[in-house]
């Protein structure tokens, strides 16, 4: 059977979040700045770092948190971005997107579709489309946060 991981991590994150508003104003103020750095509101701050680099593995999902700490590469950018906008409850219709590259050399790119149709990653705005890529397929939220979860569990160099 399925594990729900949503619940946890809304928890985690709720409890990440009471914790920062223990610690006082300086230590929120902190927080958001370095969301906002990372996030670049949505992209410029962003410290790209490849996950063969950070973690030894070809692919790996980052928590949020992990992300804020090391830098992440697209997927992580994502998962990082959404978990802000499921936080501020603006996270209605906004789905995970894999776009594979047309220079078939190259590394596919993740991306968020927002609700208006428009596509957001590490790389910026994207509007209706993403440049040099080609819609690959979906990834339901739900198997973005199990495979955080299951990622946490693998051993990293």
């Amino acid at each position: 059977p399925a594990v729900e991981t949503r619940p946890l991590t809304r928890l985690i994150a709720g409890l990440v979040v009471e914790a920062i508003n223990l610690l006082g104003r300086t230590m929120i103020s902190n927080f958001k700045y370095k969301w906002r750095l990372a996030t670049g509101y949505y992209s410029k701050g962003f410290r790209y770092v490849p996950d063969h680099d950070s973690t030894g593995y070809r692919e790996f999902y980052k928590s949020p948190e992990r992300t804020l700490e090391e830098g992440g590469d697209c997927e992580d950018w994502c998962i990082l971005v959404h978990e802000r906008l499921e936080l501020d409850g603006r996270d209605e219709g906004v789905t995970f997107e894999h776009w594979k590259n047309n220079d078939a050399s190259k590394i596919g790119h993740m991306v968020l579709r927002l609700s208006t149709g428009k596509y957001i990653s590490n790389h910026g705005n994207h509007g209706k489309t993403v440049k040099g890529y080609s819609f690959f397929k979906q990834i339901p939220v739900d198997e973005v946060y199990m495979r955080i979860t299951l990622d946490n569990l693998r051993k990293v160099k």
